[in-house]
């Protein structure tokens, strides 16, 4: 139920719950929310603040319109009837939502349940379709990551690609060929001078899971330029990708400089020829075949550090998504 101007909602939020002693099996809350007219709403849960802390004398109105009174007596009667077929289903009944209604549904178990009790119900689940669900939900996280790289192909804030990779730290270990990990986020790896200034942190700390070897990590942006201005029939990398190779090997010789003082009080690493990789950049921005040859011709001769751009990294995704 919305206000003309769409800035204030009341949204009355349903749940079937099992009543055996009493009539009903619908409870639910009202959430009034309030927005600015070019936000988005934000996500309504029952985590809102409640009427309960309301102090003695004080008081809180929520006035309907009879167009609102209307839409709410309906979807309750709705609401209803499902929790009638919920209840059927435990004797004679299967109640199955519709595509529409299952979403709202996983939300609302989301919310309401925590993860070992969700883990307990999933475990119940038959063999073949535990992996069925497994499959669905990496399916889910592979499109919702692409859904974002499309979106944000142009995003030149670094500080948002760290997050998202935090958030997704899965995709990390599709860029690496050994099972990685994320040890630590803003790894410190030395440096640092009498004076606490000159310290080194890289983006992220990787570790092998079956050697406990380190690996390290830099990111830049899709908009990092990967190749400076033609030279002689050629392109030498920019600026920006060389320095980014360099910082990222420069990372690693503080590590083994400092290796004993840093494995001090840290859960056990080794750091043996440690790998080191960069994400930056986005091959697609590589206009011609020479451009495409440039990139290959100075990474394919690094030595110790895998570059890699940002569209070749979902890229994987896709190929892994299409399989």
């Amino acid at each position: 139920m919305k206000s003309e101007d769409d800035t204030r909602r009341l949204v009355f939020l349903p749940i079937i719950h099992d009543n055996a002693t009493k009539n009903g099996s619908v409870k639910g809350s009202f959430v009034y929310q309030r927005k600015r007219k070019a936000d988005e709403w934000e996500k309504v849960t029952n985590s809102a603040e409640s009427l309960s802390k309301l102090k003695a004398g004080e008081g809180f109105r929520l006035d309907l319109t009879t167009d609102a009174v209307t839409k709410l007596v309906s979807g309750l009667m709705d609401v209803n009837e499902i929790a009638d077929a919920v209840k059927k289903g435990r004797t004679n009944t299967t109640f199955v939502p519709s595509a529409k209604e299952l979403a709202p549904i996983l939300e609302q178990l989301l919310d309401s349940l925590d993860d070992d009790t969700l883990l307990d119900e999933l475990f119940k689940l038959s063999k073949d379709n535990a992996l069925r669900f497994n499959d669905l939900v990496l399916n889910a996280r592979i499109r919702s990551a692409l859904a974002y790289w499309d979106a944000h192909k142009e995003d030149s804030t670094e500080e948002n690609w760290q997050n998202f990779f935090s958030g997704r730290p899965w995709i990390l270990s599709l860029i690496c060929a050994e099972p990685i990990i994320v040890y630590q986020q803003k790894m410190y790896t030395g440096g640092t001078n009498a004076s606490g200034k000159g310290g080194k942190t890289v983006d992220f700390g990787l570790i092998n899971k079956q050697t406990s070897n380190t690996a390290l990590l830099e990111i830049k942006t899709p908009m990092t330029p990967l190749l400076a201005s033609e030279y002689r029939s050629i392109y030498p990398p920019s600026n920006e990708l060389s320095g980014s190779v360099t910082q990222v090997q420069n990372y690693k010789y503080n590590l083994l400089k400092h290796l004993t003082t840093l494995q001090d009080g840290l859960e056990p690493f080794e750091a043996v020829n440690v790998a080191t990789y960069v994400v930056a950049g986005n091959c697609e921005k590589l206009t011609n075949s020479t451009q495409k040859r440039s990139l290959e011709l100075y990474r394919r001769n690094l030595s110790s550090t895998v570059v890699l751009a940002y569209d070749e990294v979902f890229e994987r995704l896709r190929i892994l998504l299409n399989r």
